[in-house]
């Protein structure tokens, strides 16, 4: 179907200046200054860490748990549960750190889903 032009579509003028004051004010009444897009903050700093025998999980301060393979940390893998036990928060809370076997992870990584870097051949 060819367009028409309003007039030509049986609308008046009077009409169609009247829709676009009313859309105006409806703008103008809709908007208001300073208000943001709403979006989520989120607490990604370390709570409690914990492992089995396969995976690593990780509670975050903002309630989410994430659960990774302990194959994805070859470190970690070989490590003995008493090693795995000792850790410690680092970078402000959003990292974990192993002293005893010196392996550091982010919250941020494991978020990402980043395994261990492959070592160079």
């Amino acid at each position: 179907m060819p367009w028409k032009s309003p007039r030509a579509a049986g609308f008046a003028r009077t009409r169609l200046v009247a829709s676009s004051r009313w859309l105006t004010r409806i703008a103008r009444s809709c908007w208001r200054r300073g208000v943001n897009i709403s979006a989520k903050v989120t607490d990604e700093r370390v709570l409690d860490v914990r492992c089995d025998d396969a995976s690593l999980i990780v509670d975050l301060m903002d309630g989410r748990t994430i659960s990774v393979p302990l194959a994805w940390y070859p470190r970690l893998l070989h490590a003995t549960p008493a090693q795995r036990a000792v850790w410690e928060k680092a970078g402000a809370g959003h990292g974990i750190h192993w002293p005893e076997i010196d392996e550091d992870l982010s919250t941020e990584g494991l978020l990402r889903g980043a395994p261990a870097p492959a070592k160079a051949a």
